[in-house]
């Protein structure tokens, strides 16, 4: 079984059957519930969801729906729990590579876990510090 990373505009964009997750992605996440595939979570990609139902860019019935998905913990989906091992990694990675710290938070959790990260974030991407898949 593959496990990926998630961030938050891919898990959001899966919730939401949304046109703009990749084609490659969309496979991913639609393979993980076949349990063909474990998506990991980072847990700030669940507080970001938190900001944004606060903010109306997301209904609160999404995050509903992501809270859902993640509880009881499915065996093809985990969350990532930040912690000290996380924040090691985190001090491997630039500040001016990746300047968002939830950005930042997510690229940890995937190098720290020595795994992809489905995102499509260019500063990630362009970043270098973990494989990209979109």
């Amino acid at each position: 079984m593959t496990r990926y990373a998630a961030d938050t505009h891919a898990f959001v964009w899966y919730l939401q059957t949304s046109p703009r997750l990749s084609e490659t992605a969309r496979m991913i996440f639609a393979d993980a519930d076949m349990g063909k595939n474990e998506i990991i979570v980072p847990s700030i990609v669940l507080v970001e969801m938190v900001y944004l139902a606060e903010r109306k860019r997301i209904e609160f019935a999404l995050l509903k729906k992501a809270f859902d998905r993640l509880s009881p913990a499915p065996q093809n989906y985990r969350i990532a729990l930040l912690d000290i091992k996380i924040a090691r990694a985190l001090q491997e990675i630039a500040r001016d590579k990746i300047p968002e710290m939830p950005d930042r938070i997510i690229a940890a959790t995937a190098k720290h876990l020595d795994i992809a990260l489905v995102t499509r974030d260019e500063a990630i991407t362009s970043s270098g510090v973990v494989n990209v898949v979109w």
